[in-house]
């Protein structure tokens, strides 16, 4: 596992339930940026958006070092 997704995981904790948690590099002609990847194989079920929000917070900690 990734730094930066044991990072997530220790501010935000464990996805929820029958779901992964990824912190994906990506590169564009302007330089490169991280981006939160939440999965989960049931359409039905809705996006757990406080958990995100705390990834999201992690996510801007880790790029503010």
């Amino acid at each position: 596992m990734r730094a930066r997704d044991q990072a997530s995981k220790k501010v935000c904790g464990e996805p929820p339930p029958e779901m992964e948690l990824e912190v994906q590099g990506q590169e564009n002609e302007l330089g490169g940026y991280l981006t939160i990847v939440l999965t989960w194989e049931d359409a039905m079920r809705g996006a757990p958006w406080e958990y995100l929000g705390k990834c999201e917070e992690a996510l801007t900690e880790y790029e503010n070092r």
